[in-house]
Protein backbone atom coordinates (compact mmCIF):
# COMPACT_ATOMS: atom_id res chain seq x y z
CA UNK A 1 0.00 0.00 0.00
CA UNK A 2 1.60 2.88 -1.15
CA UNK A 3 0.76 6.40 0.22
CA UNK A 4 -0.14 9.34 -2.41
CA UNK A 5 0.94 11.87 -0.30
CA UNK A 6 4.30 12.31 -1.44
CA UNK A 7 3.88 16.05 -1.99
CA UNK A 8 3.61 16.37 1.72
CA UNK A 9 6.77 17.33 3.87
CA UNK A 10 6.20 14.85 7.02
CA UNK A 11 5.41 12.03 4.79
CA UNK A 12 8.65 12.88 2.97
CA UNK A 13 10.11 12.44 6.23
CA UNK A 14 8.39 9.74 7.20
CA UNK A 15 9.22 7.75 4.57
CA UNK A 16 13.26 8.96 4.40
CA UNK A 17 13.23 7.96 8.09
CA UNK A 18 11.38 4.35 7.98
CA UNK A 19 11.27 3.41 4.37
CA UNK A 20 8.56 1.11 3.67
CA UNK A 21 7.72 -0.14 7.46
CA UNK A 22 6.23 3.81 7.51
CA UNK A 23 4.15 4.71 10.93
CA UNK A 24 1.87 6.13 7.88
CA UNK A 25 0.69 3.06 6.96
CA UNK A 26 0.51 1.88 10.87
CA UNK A 27 -1.58 5.26 11.57
CA UNK A 28 -3.78 4.32 8.52
CA UNK A 29 -4.74 1.09 10.24
CA UNK A 30 -5.26 2.98 14.05
CA UNK A 31 -7.59 5.08 12.73
CA UNK A 32 -9.49 2.83 10.45
CA UNK A 33 -8.72 4.88 7.65
CA UNK A 34 -8.17 4.02 3.80
CA UNK A 35 -5.62 5.86 1.40
CA UNK A 36 -8.29 7.82 -0.35
CA UNK A 37 -9.70 9.34 2.79
CA UNK A 38 -6.39 9.91 4.11
CA UNK A 39 -6.06 11.96 0.96
CA UNK A 40 -9.15 14.49 1.76
CA UNK A 41 -6.56 16.09 4.21
CA UNK A 42 -5.05 17.21 1.17
CA UNK A 43 -8.36 18.35 -0.63
CA UNK A 44 -10.01 20.20 2.82
CA UNK A 45 -7.88 22.56 3.96
CA UNK A 46 -10.04 24.60 6.53
CA UNK A 47 -9.83 22.92 9.81
CA UNK A 48 -13.30 23.29 10.55
CA UNK A 49 -14.02 20.45 7.01
CA UNK A 50 -11.63 18.14 8.33
CA UNK A 51 -13.21 15.08 10.12
CA UNK A 52 -11.84 13.84 13.77
CA UNK A 53 -10.49 10.79 12.36
CA UNK A 54 -8.51 12.53 9.68
CA UNK A 55 -6.94 15.16 12.17
CA UNK A 56 -6.18 12.19 14.15
CA UNK A 57 -4.07 10.33 11.54
CA UNK A 58 -2.37 13.53 10.50
CA UNK A 59 -1.38 13.40 14.54
CA UNK A 60 -0.82 9.96 14.72
CA UNK A 61 1.95 11.05 11.93
CA UNK A 62 3.32 14.07 13.86
CA UNK A 63 3.97 11.93 16.55
CA UNK A 64 5.46 9.04 14.58
CA UNK A 65 8.11 11.72 14.17
CA UNK A 66 8.53 12.54 17.38
CA UNK A 67 7.38 15.87 16.59
CA UNK A 68 5.12 16.48 18.90
CA UNK A 69 4.26 15.10 23.02
CA UNK A 70 0.51 16.04 23.42
CA UNK A 71 0.36 19.33 22.22
CA UNK A 72 3.73 20.73 23.04
CA UNK A 73 6.22 21.00 19.58
CA UNK A 74 9.44 18.82 20.40
CA UNK A 75 11.60 21.38 18.72
CA UNK A 76 14.41 21.68 21.07
CA UNK A 77 14.40 17.84 21.18
CA UNK A 78 14.41 17.80 17.13
CA UNK A 79 17.29 20.26 16.60
CA UNK A 80 19.33 18.08 18.99
CA UNK A 81 18.98 14.32 18.03
CA UNK A 82 17.47 14.41 14.08
CA UNK A 83 20.97 13.45 12.10
CA UNK A 84 22.40 16.15 10.11
CA UNK A 85 20.89 14.80 6.74
CA UNK A 86 17.57 15.47 7.65
CA UNK A 87 17.71 18.03 10.60
CA UNK A 88 18.18 21.80 8.42
CA UNK A 89 15.52 21.15 6.49
CA UNK A 90 13.16 20.13 9.47
CA UNK A 91 14.52 22.77 11.99
CA UNK A 92 13.44 25.48 8.83
CA UNK A 93 10.09 24.43 8.56
CA UNK A 94 9.83 23.75 12.36
CA UNK A 95 11.09 27.25 12.42
CA UNK A 96 8.18 28.77 10.74
CA UNK A 97 5.34 26.95 12.64
CA UNK A 98 6.59 26.47 15.88
CA UNK A 99 4.16 28.89 17.27
CA UNK A 100 1.01 27.26 15.26
CA UNK A 101 0.31 24.75 18.52
CA UNK A 102 -2.62 26.52 20.33
CA UNK A 103 -5.27 24.75 22.12
CA UNK A 104 -4.92 21.35 24.09
CA UNK A 105 -6.56 18.72 22.23
CA UNK A 106 -4.14 15.80 21.01
CA UNK A 107 -5.71 15.44 17.24
CA UNK A 108 -6.80 19.01 16.90
CA UNK A 109 -2.51 20.45 18.19
CA UNK A 110 -1.06 17.89 15.91
CA UNK A 111 -3.55 18.70 12.71
CA UNK A 112 -2.56 21.72 13.33
CA UNK A 113 1.38 21.04 13.28
CA UNK A 114 0.37 18.85 10.47
CA UNK A 115 -1.10 21.73 8.06
CA UNK A 116 1.26 24.62 8.81
CA UNK A 117 3.91 21.89 7.67
CA UNK A 118 2.31 21.32 4.63
CA UNK A 119 1.25 25.26 4.08
CA UNK A 120 5.39 26.03 4.53
CA UNK A 121 6.15 22.74 2.27
CA UNK A 122 3.48 24.32 -0.28
CA UNK A 123 4.93 27.82 -0.18
CA UNK A 124 8.76 27.27 -0.23
CA UNK A 125 9.68 23.99 -1.68
CA UNK A 126 6.73 23.10 -4.27
CA UNK A 127 6.39 26.79 -5.70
Amino acid sequence: MVIKLFGFILVIFVFQVFGNSSPVKICLENEGLTEEEAEKLFNQRTSNDIAPKLKCFATCIVESMNLLDGCNLRYEEVKQNWTMERKFAMIVALDECKDSVQGNERCECGYQVFSCLDDYHKKYINQ
